[in-house]
């Protein structure tokens, strides 16, 4: 790059029907391995040009636009981690879908799968996390959805898993290869034995069906060390690094190992 060169600038999705200065960002926030003690991946969160979080934005958004929208997200998501250092290392990129976005037969797949082949990044390293914007109307075929896709290597996520027997359900009928253990679950987790009998059981739940669990909204070191006492080491909050507008985080915080 000469010195009169400028870098690239952030990946930016449009609101849809908005002008052109309505750009939305991503901010990108690592998940982590206690045990191990190194980022396994990062997930991409839509960010609005004041740094508004993704609900915000999607709200803007008109019921008809809002899978188009989904879809430009998720490949703008996949451009932005390339440009950021994905596409090298072994890292993964966790990007959020709307399910029902892909009532399409697969094409939007393919056009992500595209622009992640476009950007050298491999597709065995894409998360594509299923989220809480709208309800799955049909798992299993869903499920069988993403197989027909399975040359492609992406992994599955469940975002938010509470306890519910339509979560519990849901997860049987979709099988994901990673559940978010959601922060109605997590939040002083260590203070709360009901809560750690919960969690204990969805664990031997996920390992039966071959899921891992990663905990999200961990904030406090006694929460970690706790989930870790359970068995879940993959976790991500604030307590090792806030989402970062426009960055990796690759050095997270790490809790001294319990009893230190």
């Amino acid at each position: 790059m000469s010195n009169n060169d400028s870098p690239p600038p952030p990946e930016q999705s449009r609101l849809p029907g908005a002008g052109a200065r309505t750009l939305l960002n991503f901010a990108f926030q690592p998940y982590v391995d206690t045990a191990l003690r190194r980022v396994i991946g990062h997930e991409a969160l839509l960010r609005g040009p004041a740094g508004e979080p993704a609900r915000q934005m999607l709200a803007q958004v008109a019921r008809d636009d809002r899978h188009a929208f989904d879809l430009d997200c998720r490949n703008d998501a996949v451009r932005a981690g390339a440009r950021l250092g994905l596409d090298r290392g072994e890292q993964a990129l966790n990007i959020n879908l709307l399910p029902n976005a892909l009532g399409d037969g697969g094409r939007t797949l393919l056009s992500t799968f595209a622009v992640a082949a476009a950007e050298g990044l491999p597709t065995s390293r894409l998360v594509l996390e299923v989220t809480e914007g709208e309800c799955v109307s049909d798992p299993a075929s869903l499920r069988d959805l993403f197989a027909d896709f399975r040359e492609f290597a992406f992994r599955t996520a469940l975002d938010d898993l509470l306890a519910g027997w339509a979560n519990l359900k849901l997860l049987a009928e979709f099988r994901p290869h990673f559940v978010k253990l959601d922060l109605a679950l997590v939040e002083r987790i260590d203070e709360d034995g009901r809560r750690q009998a919960v969690v204990r059981g969805l664990k031997q739940a996920c390992d039966d069906l071959g899921c891992e669990i990663i905990a999200e909204g961990v904030e406090r070191e006694p929460e970690s060390h706790c989930l870790s006492d359970l068995g879940i080491f993959l976790q991500q909050g604030y307590l090792f690094a806030r989402p970062a507008l426009d960055s990796l985080v690759n050095d997270p915080h790490f809790p001294a190992p319990a009893g230190d």
